[in-house]
């Protein structure tokens, strides 16, 4: 699932399926919850690129799967994980269906990662997952014209790229920056007729899966968007 090549990820959808099919109904949970979250990052790099809503749903299926089998409190290492996974692919089909209760669905599930996780303990896992929430609350902005959000957008990016600069994580601050320029663009003035003047990335959880995802293809007819359930509380 680290791949961009197509034909790959499109082989390891269909392994990685056929698998979790295959496994018997005494297979161990923790086997299961890994192989869902594995065909769930496939189908969302994948689907991701060229667009696929429906693929997209599946992903966030998958990783819905995958969050049943991990406790919030007695596994939160990987309940924290997914949820971030979660807020990502929800974050894409909301930018993809224009959909702002979609997107708000996105920045939930980060706020509930946030919640979990310690800044001090996992600092990377926590900056990556601020920039997550600074990008859902950014596309929000773009489709509500809320200077409110972007303010809140710019307080994300900014939390994010000061703990990228501490621990020397040039790359991602470098992301984050460009990031919080954007936001901050638009935070003290919000200008319907002028939306932002350059492409919007996305930033993955570094660990165990860093990378950047970015997609600005939108389908001509808009499918309605998907009902987001989170798991255990």
């Amino acid at each position: 699932e680290r791949t961009n090549d197509t034909e790959i990820l499109r082989e390891s959808t269909i392994i990685l399926n056929e698998a979790i099919l295959a496994m018997p109904p005494d297979a161990l949970l923790s086997k299961l919850a890994i192989a869902e979250k594995r065909f769930g990052l496939a189908l969302m790099r994948l689907d991701s690129q060229n667009g696929d809503v429906e693929g997209l749903r599946q992903a966030l299926n998958a990783f819905q799967s995958a969050l049943q089998i991990y406790d919030r409190y007695k596994t939160p290492k990987e309940w924290a994980e997914i949820m971030g996974h979660i807020a990502q692919v929800t974050q894409i089909i909301g930018q993809h269906l224009k959909s702002p209760d979609t997107l708000a669905k996105a920045i939930e599930a980060s706020l509930a990662v946030l919640k979990v996780i310690v800044k001090n303990d996992r600092p990377l896992l926590w900056a990556a997952t601020q920039n997550n929430l600074g990008s859902a609350q950014f596309l929000l902005g773009k489709l509500t014209r809320d200077e409110k959000i972007f303010e809140e957008a710019t307080a994300a990016f900014t939390l994010a790229h000061e703990v990228y600069l501490a621990r020397g994580a040039e790359r991602m601050a470098n992301l984050t920056k460009k990031n919080l320029r954007r936001a901050e663009a638009l935070s003290s003035r919000t200008r319907p007729s002028q939306p932002p003047p350059v492409p919007w990335e996305l930033d993955d959880l570094p660990v165990p899966h860093e990378d950047i995802l970015s997609s600005e293809k939108v389908n001509a007819k808009q499918p309605s968007a998907p009902k987001v359930v989170f798991g255990q509380e």
